[in-house]
């Protein structure tokens, strides 16, 4: 046994020492070594576990989740000024006025993506429609209606579960919420019923991908769901045509499907119709491809990661003119 190994060995045993010292309660000290949370700042009392410096309590086993996401709600209290609560037994998060419900790691990370990072952070010079395809839980039609500028907020999420989860964050920011019209289908590149795996675990990684890339989850919670889509370039239209004097904008998140939505708006002649885009993309083969497409159709495109093996942001805007 090297050096390197003797002297991990002995600060993992320190470690667990530690833990094992402040924290009676057998399955928060198993979490927190789980996660290699440090117990400097986390007290037990009976089933619930309080963590002090964020000054929320912690009840087994609903609420593992947020020891995973740790670090993500330390940066959410530190940068943006994030705030805690316990509410009829679930967690919310309050950011400045705007309040959510989480229930997974994953909603810890999307909200570090969403307000930390910066993901959609927009400054408009006008109002405008923002629709969002691949709404989730709600954060981001949120904060686009928190938004003066923003007059309406157009969403889309297919799933039922997320889609209800969705629709409770909505409730909890009224009256910001009232500038929101959400679907429970998602958009494509035609209207059918699709068949696709779902894990309450990760909602916001849920589409035509499948979940067989994901080596993080409970594997035998996964199960197999119907939902509706219809097709983007129809929807899209009609959104338009609605607000012929309000610039549209498009948030698309939607774990495969971006590229079936854009081909779907080429087909229909929308794609020149939108102000411009901000988006996720999935596959790396096709990232080329899709960034051509939207330089055709008048965007200035401005890729992030665009050498990621996995995911990326795209942001396509108009007003380059051509040479």
């Amino acid at each position: 046994m090297n050096i390197t190994s003797i002297a991990h060995k002995l600060r993992k045993a320190r470690f667990e020492y530690r833990v094992n010292a402040k924290i009676q309660n057998r399955f928060w000290a198993s979490e927190l070594k789980r996660f290699n949370v440090d117990p400097s700042f986390v007290s037990d009392e009976k089933e619930s576990l309080s963590l002090d410096d964020l000054e929320v309590t912690l009840s087994k086993p609903d609420h593992a989740f947020f020891l995973k996401g740790l670090s993500f709600a330390r940066a959410l209290h530190n940068e943006a000024h994030a705030r805690f609560r316990n509410e009829d037994g679930l967690i919310l998060i309050q950011i400045g006025e705007l309040s959510f419900e989480v229930r997974t790691f994953e909603e810890l990370y999307i909200l570090h993506e969403v307000f930390v990072e910066g993901v959609y952070n927009i400054k408009l010079p006008s109002p405008v429609v923002m629709v969002d395809i691949g709404a989730n839980v709600g954060f981001s039609s949120v904060l686009f209606a928190q938004n003066p500028k923003v007059a309406r907020v157009i969403s889309f999420e297919p799933v039922e579960l997320t889609y209800q989860h969705a629709c409770r964050n909505l409730n909890i920011n009224r009256p910001y919420s009232e500038k929101i019209e959400l679907h429970n289908y998602g958009l494509s590149d035609k209207t059918e019923t699709i068949e696709i795996e779902f894990s309450d675990e990760i909602k916001g990684s849920v589409g035509i991908r499948g979940l067989g890339h994901r080596d993080d989850i409970d594997r035998s919670q996964i199960k197999r769901i119907q939902l509706q889509v219809r097709e983007a370039g129809a929807e899209i239209e009609s959104i338009v045509d609605q607000h012929k004097d309000t610039p549209v904008i498009l948030k698309i998140d939607c774990e495969g499907s971006e590229y079936r939505i854009v081909d779907s708006l080429i087909e229909k002649g929308q794609l020149s119709r939108i102000a411009a885009i901000m988006m996720e993309w999935h596959d790396p083969s096709l990232l080329a491809d899709l960034e051509d497409k939207l330089v055709s159709a008048g965007f200035a495109v401005f890729s992030l990661s665009p050498n990621s093996t996995s995911v990326g942001m795209i942001y396509a805007a108009r007003g380059v003119a051509s040479p």
